[in-house]
């Protein structure tokens, strides 16, 4: 993809944890931004420093091209990462961002970095169908966009009935759509960091038995939490989620 290479742009730190504090990037969903996991970033304090991925095409990056593809977008987060991070440091994911985060963990791991941690969090395996026709279909239709929204309890109710609204977010939901939808899952060694899986028990999408097939993907261990609420239970209680991230980062010192 073609954008900027200027890590601050692509990492934003969330949080005023102390120098030399180990690092936890997270990825957004689709149509997220960085500022998404600031409460996760409070909760996480001042063990470690949480950096928010922002993606181009929202926020303060509107002005650039959206991501094509997901492979381009994690080649990129993964530059940024490589020229800002220092060890250690781990990886979150959220539904879109799981996949990106796992790209982003391949290609670091192919340069000589590993993350302590990946964490996947409410998407199905990389290899697996990820429900592709639909998202096809999603990302050609706006009212289906905003379905898709409001079904994964994305937004608040009725929030999407602004035009003003809508014409703000939908580009940016379309093409994230379109990019999840054209992912290629390419075969490749096993990831060497550990993996941790997560999801809502009420996902519409991502049950736990999409979640373990995460475990092929890592030559480490992996691991599975299952939380109450549905594709966005992560907003849903934010301090259980923490203490369980926290409690994985530990074991993974």
């Amino acid at each position: 993809m073609t954008t900027t290479t200027d890590a601050r742009l692509w990492l934003r730190p969330l949080d005023a944890a102390p120098p030399g504090a180990p690092q936890l990037v997270c990825l957004p969903h689709a149509g997220g931004s960085a500022g998404y996991y600031r409460p996760l970033a409070i909760r996480l304090a001042p063990d470690w420093s949480v950096v928010g991925v922002q993606y181009p095409g929202r926020q303060d990056r509107r002005q650039e091209p959206p991501p094509e593809d997901l492979a381009g977008l994690a080649q990129s987060v993964a530059d940024a990462c490589a020229r800002h991070l220092t060890d250690p440091f781990a990886l979150f994911g959220h539904s879109m961002g799981a996949v990106v985060a796992f790209e982003v963990a391949r290609e670091l791991e192919r340069r000589g970095r590993s993350p302590e941690v990946l964490f996947v969090s409410a998407r199905p395996a990389p290899d697996a169908d990820n429900g592709r026709s639909r998202l096809t279909a999603v990302a050609a239709d706006d009212n289906l966009v905003i379905a898709e929204v409001v079904a994964l309890d994305g937004t608040a109710a009725g929030v999407l009935d602004d035009p003003d609204v809508r014409a703000l977010v939908l580009p940016t939901l379309r093409s994230d759509y379109r990019a999840l939808a054209g992912y290629e899952f390419q075969p490749g060694p096993p990831l060497r960091c550990d993996i941790v899986g997560l999801v809502g028990g009420a996902d519409p999408y991502t049950g736990p038995v999409e979640m373990r097939e995460w475990a092929r993907h890592t030559a480490g261990s992996f691991k599975f939490h299952e939380f109450t609420g549905g594709h966005f239970y992560f907003a849903e209680d934010t301090t259980t989620v923490a203490a369980t991230l926290r409690a994985e980062l530990t074991c993974a010192d």
